[in-house]
């Protein structure tokens, strides 16, 4: 055993060793949530004859992985479990047990995304910040990399989702607001051309009459390009170009709704990187003085560096500037080494920062220096490598793509 994050009661992240609860003792936590209705069956629990728990602890992932990365063990027998309920009528679900302390979470997982995966040794996964953001705002739901929905409560939420089940409701994953916007990720990542190649790309731009074809990072403004244009071919009154660069103004490129402070922003980065968000500002401006809630759609690309083709992308560019660099190796040496020949679109998520999330985020920020006149420079967001899969709440893998 070695410390790894815990969650306190207050939200706040501490080192030291997991914690689990014996089948026993798990018997009496469910029986605390739901009396005599239920009642053990097997190596699970069967909740008002309707509903069958396959429960397990929530614990760190492995030695290999970091210290914030936890996992609900999934038994070989789970999938005939599952089966062999379906056959008595008994919706099942797989229930990973988180505790701390006085921390109590239930993560829920849907057995039907793991019925065709070998189940011997696996894992269905959670990640620390989900635990802490459920903690601070009671709950947290997602659809990971892999296609997985991923639901965490705190007590009286987990009983209520128990009880939806059992009376046959529908519980849907996403908000309406996240499923709209996810709904729009579907249909971005049909319409945007998954292969982009530079010097193409900045002609279709500058033919077009987009302002900024000049830009030397052409594949973010190439993403905002290609949804400016779709949103003129897809009209909707639910998501409005913002992009409101004055003074006084909110700078994210589209708007939800003013009255609910709702607010979505483009990103492209390379897979692994971390994600250049907007200024403290901005964020503050919506989600601390309007308690909103901002949206990253962002492009994960597999980039062709330039270098590898004589930096002809590079050189085109150049061309396009209102003032071209004559010096052929400053060029190079200032613009060419980080210049994308091409890019391969591998994938699009959906991103929510919402005041609970923005707390943790602006603890870290990017400091971007001082300007030429020597007045510092608005500090970002940066949503770092580790956190980009905690606040993705829909991702879509375009590799998979037929």
């Amino acid at each position: 055993m070695e410390k790894v994050s815990q969650i306190k009661s207050d939200g706040s992240l501490v080192l030291d060793y997991d914690s689990s609860y014996t089948r026993t003792e798990i018997f009496k936590v469910l029986q605390e949530l739901f009396g005599d209705r239920v009642r053990k069956d097997r190596k699970q629990f069967i909740v008002s004859s309707k509903v069958a728990l396959l429960v397990k602890n929530i614990t760190f992932l492995g030695h290999s992985w970091t210290a914030d990365k936890k996992r609900m063990q999934l038994p070989d027998y789970y999938p005939k479990y599952v089966l062999d309920n379906s056959g008595k009528g008994l919706q099942s679900v797989y229930l990973g047990i988180y505790h701390y302390r006085d921390v109590r979470l239930y993560v829920v997982y849907d057995p039907n995304q793991f019925i065709d995966k070998k189940s011997h040794n696996s894992s269905a996964h959670v990640n620390v910040f989900n635990l802490q953001y459920a903690q601070l705002n009671g709950y947290f739901s997602k659809r990971d990399r892999n296609g997985n929905d991923v639901r965490v409560y705190k007590k009286d939420g987990f009983v209520d989702y128990i009880s939806r089940l059992i009376a046959d409701e529908k519980v849907d994953l996403l908000s309406e607001v996240d499923q709209f916007l996810a709904n729009c990720a579907t249909d971005i990542s049909k319409f945007i051309p998954k292969k982009w190649n530079a010097i193409e790309c900045m002609k279709e731009m500058r033919d077009a009459g987009f302002n900024n074809y000049r830009q030397n990072r052409w594949e973010g403004w190439y993403f905002e390009f290609l949804v400016q244009k779709y949103l003129k071919g897809n009209p909707t009154s639910k998501l409005v170009w913002h992009n409101d660069k004055t003074k006084e103004g909110i700078d994210f490129d589209m708007v939800i709704s003013k009255e609910k402070a709702i607010y979505l922003d483009l990103k492209t980065h390379s897979s692994g990187d971390s994600i250049m968000g907007n200024t403290i500002e901005s964020f503050e401006k919506v989600v601390e003085d309007h308690d909103g809630r901002v949206y990253y759609l962002c492009l994960d690309l597999k980039a062709e560096k330039d270098s590898d083709h004589g930096y002809v992308a590079t050189k085109f560019w150049n061309t396009l500037r209102d003032h071209p660099e004559t010096d052929e190796e400053k060029l190079i040496n200032e613009s060419g080494k980080n210049f994308k020949y091409s890019v391969e679109v591998v994938g699009i998520c959906l991103l929510s920062i919402n005041r609970i999330s923005f707390e943790i985020l602006k603890q870290k920020p990017f400091n971007q220096g001082h300007n030429s006149d020597g007045k510092p420079r608005k500090p970002k967001v940066n949503v770092a490598k580790k956190y980009i899969d905690d606040l993705t709440i829909y991702y879509q893998d375009l590799t998979k793509e037929k």
